[in-house]
């Protein structure tokens, strides 16, 4: 009896995850840099003209990463904020560098970062791809999902600010802790 309350317990707090959104246009990521857990998801929100959002290693910028990543593909967008936009699941805590893959973008700095550390920073990202010849675009869209965009304002933000946890946490979750306490009840 101990051991399943103690299990209801522990399943009755809410499990946390973020949805960090980043805004593409205007050639900037913004925010360019944030932290985010293992769970948590970011969304690609796209404003004009033309823009995408590619992970890459720190070691070979404007280039798709070598193992996993991905590639939301190109938005473009005329005007304001497209109503789609690109969401991926983050799988791990090691700094993530993201480009755009239009021509010269990445090469004049629109890249970003999740979770920079290991004297891995985006500025050092930056001066190395200023010495990039070309941009790599890899074939196909894979790594995340298209969702509808949620909401926003009209065009990216002037400024560019950096932190943790950008949009903030939001409890998901709860319905499990239900399915849970009742097949523990019934064990009981």
């Amino acid at each position: 009896m101990l051991i399943a309350l103690t299990l209801f317990a522990a399943l009755a707090y809410p499990i946390t995850a973020a949805k960090i959104s980043i805004s593409i246009g205007s050639l900037a990521f913004t925010p360019d840099t944030v932290t985010a857990a293992v769970g948590d998801i970011i969304e690609f929100n796209f404003f004009p003209i033309n823009n995408s959002a590619i992970m890459s290693d720190f070691s070979t910028p404007c280039t798709p990463a070598k193992v996993g990543g991905f590639n939301s593909g190109f938005y473009a967008t005329d005007n304001g904020q497209n109503k789609n936009a690109f969401q991926i699941v983050v799988n791990t805590t090691e700094p993530m560098f993201i480009y755009c893959g239009f021509p010269s973008h990445c090469k004049n700095g629109m890249a970003a970062v999740v979770n920079p550390g290991n004297g891995q920073t985006l500025e050092a990202y930056r001066l190395a791809a200023e010495k990039v010849k070309d941009t790599v675009v890899p074939d196909g869209v894979f790594g995340g999902q298209a969702v509808a965009a949620s909401g926003g304002s009209s065009t990216p933000p002037a400024s560019n600010p950096s932190g943790p946890k950008a949009n903030g946490a939001a409890s998901v979750g709860v319905s499990a802790v239900g399915v849970l306490a009742a097949v523990v009840i019934t064990m009981l």
